[in-house]
């Protein structure tokens, strides 16, 4: 989510890393991002679907656990 914000500003050096969390969570993200639409906060689009994932995750998290 971060990555989103400041991508287009990281320092060369940093871009292989900003790729390898991108290639790692966009498998999980891409199908939500098809089911759930953004949230039009305005002019700007607010993407939810990480939001989801942590909340999933930590459900997930929780009932293991």
């Amino acid at each position: 989510m971060i990555l989103s914000w400041v991508g287009h500003a990281l320092p060369p050096g940093a871009r292989p890393v900003a790729a390898f969390v991108f290639n790692a969570t966009e498998p999980v993200l891409r199908p939500l991002r098809g089911l759930i639409p953004p949230l039009q906060l305005g002019a700007v689009a607010l993407d939810v679907s990480i939001i989801l994932v942590f909340v999933l995750l930590s459900i997930l998290q929780r009932t293991v656990c």
